[in-house]
């Protein structure tokens, strides 16, 4: 078995197969109680008290948040919502997967029949390369997420206040002020990584799904490419490389199906959340945060705006690489087939043309045009606020 140190520095053997990376994902899912029906009492034990978790995150942030009130400032409450926002929408994610579970285990067989297609040296390390991209995703993207979640409970330790601002009801019968601290930063400390854990895999599948399926439609090209090239095969064994090829086509887009239909509802959520805390960030940034919280905001909006960074440049790569399908088709060695094998082509090519998109919730693609979109929403409030002096207004109010 490959280590993932392997993967990581590019030093693995020709002999992966795409599902790897879904076998890790799944693996993952299933620690945080995200999985099918459970077998015996301790796996189903555990699916209910994580399904709890999720179920009262929101309940536990709002009262929480609403009782941070009472001794914060209005750049520390912004900060607040920041992160209640975040946590709402790891926990309405977490059900949306959760529904749609299933989907995720009926891809792995038709990827396991994509890869088998596939023989040839540098066909197994494309995927190879493929597998090693997740890999490295994996590690970027962990990285990323749980050192800001180390950094959330050095700051509370330094600033003796806790991390996430929850309202734990069984822990406030703790009288001794010291004791109570400490099994609050406990507890919500190991709460905010299973949270964290949650928004990193839900930020991170489709991009790895994304990615697997940019691979394959490349492997199909160069298949492509080579129709009517060798003069050793007859018409008969060119006409059935040709159906192959339209097979694993139709293979790709039942697995965009699939994948789409989970991607939908939480992409569009992500989206949501990354709107929302843009504007809150921007207003904390403009108008309320002195120095020290405008530099700690502005890192804080550069690290939201990355959870559906990788989603959307994956999305939009994969739009471009399915548009050069229907070229790969037109210019294979098509005159060196018969009528039945031309009119198969002609087929091809028709269906060919429809370009592999993701839609969140049937209302716009997922891309890098509409991520700019929401970064070009937040200058848009910036520039709407400073112009019309609300920024100092709505301070010396508050004030």
């Amino acid at each position: 078995m490959q280590k993932f140190s392997d993967f990581l520095y590019g030093r693995v053997q020709s002999d992966c197969d795409t599902n790897k990376p879904f076998k890790v994902l799944l693996y993952f899912y299933a620690l945080i109680g995200i999985k099918v029906k459970p077998h015996g009492f301790l796996p189903t034990m555990h699916m209910v008290f994580t399904s709890i978790a999720y179920a009262f995150t929101p309940f536990l942030s709002i009262v929480g948040f609403l009782r941070f009130q009472k001794t914060a400032t209005v750049t520390e409450s912004l900060s607040a919502l920041q992160a209640f926002i975040n946590a709402v929408f790891a926990s309405a994610k977490s059900f949306a997967v959760l529904v749609s579970f299933k989907r995720f285990q009926k891809v792995e067989p038709i990827m396991k029949s994509l890869d088998e297609r596939y023989n040839m040296p540098q066909e197994r390390q494309q995927i190879t390369n493929c597998v090693a991209a997740c890999t490295r995703l994996y590690a970027s993207m962990g990285f990323i997420y749980y050192l800001y979640g180390i950094l959330c409970v050095i700051t509370s330790l330094t600033l003796h206040k806790q991390p996430f601002g929850g309202w734990y009801p069984f822990l406030d019968l703790i009288t001794n002020p010291t004791v109570h601290f400490y099994s609050c930063l406990t507890f919500e400390s190991c709460y905010l990584y299973f949270l964290l854990t949650a928004q990193y895999l839900h930020d991170m599948y489709p991009t790895l799904y994304m990615r697997t399926i940019r691979t394959h439609i490349q492997l199909l090209r160069g298949r492509i490419s080579r129709l009517g090239v060798d003069p050793d095969k007859s018409d008969d064994e060119n006409n059935q490389e040709l159906i192959e090829c339209i097979a694993t086509h139709q293979q790709i887009l039942q697995v965009v199906d699939m994948v789409g239909s989970v991607c939908s509802p939480t992409i569009f959520m992500q989206f949501a959340c990354v709107a929302l805390v843009h504007c809150v960030c921007m207003v904390n940034i403009f108008i309320f945060a002195d120095t020290l919280n405008r530099i700690i905001t502005i890192w804080y909006y550069l690290m939201v705006a990355t959870q559906i960074l990788p989603t959307c440049y994956e999305a939009s790569t994969l739009a471009m690489e399915s548009t050069k399908l229907p070229v790969s088709i037109f210019h294979c060695n098509w005159l060196a087939l018969d009528k039945r094998g031309r009119k198969l082509i002609l087929f091809f090519m028709q269906h060919s043309q429809k370009e592999v998109a993701f839609i969140a919730m049937q209302l716009f693609q997922i891309n890098m045009r509409t991520y700019l979109s929401i970064a070009k929403f937040s200058f848009t409030l910036y520039t709407f606020v400073n112009e019309m002096g609300f920024g100092q207004n709505i301070k010396e109010f508050v004030e």
